[in-house]
Parts: structure tokens; sequence; C-alpha cells
């Protein structure tokens, strides 16, 4: 359901961490970082983080001339903050608040453009790059809802086998 959907994405955001999520990090997390594996998303996946890296340092440079404005930017560190305010799961399984773990420097904060340009960059690879990688390919399966529907309305079958009358109730 619904809510069953929502309780499993706050658990998603409590156990992740920012940092290790970056694209780069995240290869050297997960162990497919090693150029002798056969990896088409890795190496892929690097010419367009490149590419999105090479556009944010630049645009970050001309907007920050240095370190020290980075770090004075009062509205780039309170959104920084807000977005790095971690919370729990309430008693229910609700997630109290929001907030990612690991965003920022020594905490929630940035000091430094190069870490700006990271962070930007995760953010951009995210709603581009990588969500095209993930879903993408998976448009011709699942635009048809019965092969994923997005909840369930009986109990599970307890047999190998449905009728078409109980696979249609189910869905």
């Amino acid at each position: 359901t619904i809510g069953e959907a929502i309780k499993l994405c706050g658990q998603a955001v409590l156990t992740s961490d920012f940092g290790d999520e970056i694209f780069l990090q995240n290869l050297v997390v997960r162990g497919m970082h090693d150029v002798d594996l056969d990896y088409p998303y890795r190496d892929d996946g690097k010419l367009v983080w490149r590419a999105i890296s090479d556009w944010v340092t630049g645009y970050v440079n001309h907007a920050y001339k240095d370190d020290q404005q980075v770090a004075a930017d009062a509205e780039l560190q309170a959104m920084v903050r807000q977005v790095g305010q971690y919370k729990q799961l309430d008693a229910s399984g609700r997630l109290c608040g929001g907030g990612l773990r690991g965003v920022g420097e020594g905490g929630a904060r940035v000091v430094t453009r190069a870490y700006l340009a990271k962070m930007l960059t995760q953010i951009i690879w995210n709603g581009s790059g990588q969500h095209a990688a993930v879903n993408f390919p998976q448009a011709g399966l699942m635009v048809y809802a019965p092969n994923f529907p997005l909840a369930l309305r009986a109990p599970a079958p307890s047999a190998p086998h449905m009728t078409e009358e109980e696979y249609l109730d189910l869905l």
C-alpha cells in the first residue's frame, strides 16, 4: 500500500549516507570501481558524471572566487544544514522530519568549492544519469500495470496458481 511504500522510503533515508551515495564513492563502497570488471554502468556513468562535474565545477568556480566565499554564504549554509538535519522514525514507523545523513564537510556545512561542486554534481546526477540508468530500461515492462501493481488489494495467494478472477481481485 502507499503507507507501506512511504514507510520503506523513510527507512531507506535512515540507512542512506549522502557521502557514500556520491557516484564515484558508491562504486568503491560496492566494490565496483575495479576497471578489470566488465561493468558498463560504471564506465558509461563515469562519462556522464565527468561531463556534469566539469560543467558544475566551472559554474561554482565562476560564482565563488574562493573557499572563503563558499563558507561565508549564509543561504547556502542554511540550505545544507536543513538538508542534513537527520531525523529518525517514530514509534509507528513514520519518518519524523527529514534530512540526509552525511551531507556536508565535517557536519552539515560546505566550506570548499570542491565539495560544493561534488555535492551539486551528485544532485544533478541523481535526477539525470542515475535516474535514466535505473528507470528507463524498466519502461517496457512496467507500463503494463499488472506486471508491477503499486498495491495489492487482497492477501497474496497461498497456492501457486490463481484464477483470472482471483488475480483481478488481487489487483
